[in-house]
């Protein structure tokens, strides 16, 4: 069986007061769509599991989720085989 690891990555923001969480559908769905064939699947919300944590990461940028390195550990724990990672841009990042 393979083991399939979906990332949902920590986000940059403007304005970090604007922070939201929503379910990464698109890698549900494609959970859903790998289980049938037997692959053991697991998603990382990195948004959703680092919700307090909000850095700047340069003037007037904030990253809003889970460190680099503490999502670099849970995916180093998991040991998948593949790897997905979804990116949404937010476009000049006005949120």
């Amino acid at each position: 069986m393979k083991r399939v690891l979906l990332i949902n990555p920590p986000r940059n923001l403007r304005n970090p007061n604007k922070q939201f969480i929503a379910p990464p559908l698109g890698l549900a769905y494609i959970a859903s769509f790998l289980r049938q064939y037997n692959y053991e699947v697991k998603i990382i919300d990195a948004v959703a599991e680092g919700f307090e944590n909000v850095e700047e990461v340069e003037e007037g940028v904030y990253k809003c989720g889970l460190s680099w390195n503490d999502l670099g550990k849970k995916i180093e724990a998991y040991k998948p085989d593949v790897v997905g990672i979804s990116c949404i841009l937010l476009l000049g990042l006005t949120m």
